[in-house]
C-alpha cells in the first residue's frame, strides 16, 4: 500500500511541476491529429476524383 501512496505523490508532483507542458502537448497532439485526418480525407477524395476522371476520359 505504501508503494501506491509513493506513486500517487510522484504523479501529483509531476503534474504540479509539468502540468502546463503536459496539457499543451495533449492539446497540440489532439489538434494535429484532427488536422491530419482532415488532410488525409481531402487527399483521398482528390485521388478518387482524379482516378474517376481518368477512367472516364479513357473510355
Amino acid at each position: 500500500m505504501e508503494s501506491v501512496t509513493v506513486l500517487w505523490m510522484y504523479v501529483q508532483w509531476l503534474l504540479e511541476t509539468h502540468g502546463w507542458k503536459l496539457l499543451g502537448s495533449a492539446i497540440l497532439f489532439y489538434v494535429g491529429r484532427q488536422r491530419y485526418r482532415e488532410f488525409k480525407t481531402h487527399r483521398h477524395h482528390k485521388q478518387m476524383l482524379a482516378a474517376a476522371n481518368g477512367a472516364f476520359q479513357a473510355q
